[in-house]
């Protein structure tokens, strides 16, 4: 799942939170995306229970950050 931080009736946190507090749900990969560069959003996502974080990213980051969830993905299906 890539989702944005920034929205308007539910932040990227709480939705993060949601998917890992729902049994069916709580498995998935969250890429959590936002335009603020900041330390405190990568850390707030982390502890939401995100697996990776971008800020202000590039094509070419979102491409890597897509493979290595991906690669996580197939390996929790094996």
């Amino acid at each position: 799942v890539v989702s944005d931080i920034e929205m308007s009736e539910m932040d990227g946190y709480a939705f993060t939170r949601t998917v890992r507090e729902t049994p069916d749900f709580k498995h998935l990969y969250v890429l959590l995306h936002t335009s603020l560069d900041s330390a405190m959003n990568s850390e707030k996502a982390r502890l939401a229970g995100a697996n990776a974080v971008l800020t202000k990213f590039s094509s070419p980051e979102l491409t890597d950050c897509l493979i290595v969830a991906a690669r996580a993905v197939a390996f929790e299906e094996h």
